[in-house]
């Protein structure tokens, strides 16, 4: 498993970065509060997760080992893919999002 990415910010797509890595441009799909802030040529360094499906593999990225972990919390729940965790991430800051859960407050 690929548990980190470190390297330069090559492009940036609409949900998605390019990260170069020793000669290889790795596809990195991160949180919309993540990708408003990084532009090409950043350095950047990434808590991962590699969805693995029959014809697909997905690399998801994260500034902070808790976004990772509430990643890893909404995959769990039944019907939530990781693009859907991803969205639910790039919607409302993780601490907001805790919060909502503890509290039962599922439209905040």
């Amino acid at each position: 498993m690929i548990a980190t990415v470190d390297g330069r910010v090559l492009a940036r797509g609409t949900d998605s970065i390019v990260v170069g890595l020793g000669g290889l441009g790795i596809k990195v799909f991160v949180p919309a509060d993540l990708l408003t802030t990084v532009r090409p040529g950043d350095e950047i360094f990434l808590h991962t997760y590699l969805h693995v499906r029959e014809q697909e593999l997905a690399l998801y990225g994260f500034a902070g080992e808790q976004d990772l972990a509430m990643f890893h919390l909404l995959l769990g729940v039944s019907g939530i893919g990781p693009k859907s965790a991803l969205s639910i991430l790039s919607a409302m800051p993780v601490d907001a999002l805790h919060l909502a859960i503890g509290q039962e407050q599922p439209g905040v």
